[in-house]
């Protein structure tokens, strides 16, 4: 569709930690996003690498902006 979802788990951590900020604890999470063009969904790529959760979404070529050739 036109969003996108993002679900997943935090487990509880045992042990020291100083924190200057945390939106939750621990427990089940989703955020939803609604995407503002359409994606081609065949080609959405996601990686997780040191904490950090990357997902490129390519617009789908029918969104994409193109060219028109103008005859003098």
């Amino acid at each position: 569709g036109d969003a996108l979802t993002i679900k997943g788990e935090r487990k509880a951590k045992t042990g020291d930690g100083s924190y200057h900020r945390r939106e939750r604890d621990h427990g089940v999470f989703n955020r939803s996003i609604t995407l503002p063009e359409p994606i081609d969904s065949s080609k959405v790529v996601a990686s997780y690498k040191l904490g950090v959760l990357e997902v490129m979404l390519p617009r789908a070529e029918e969104s994409r902006p193109r060219k028109v050739a103008i005859e003098a």
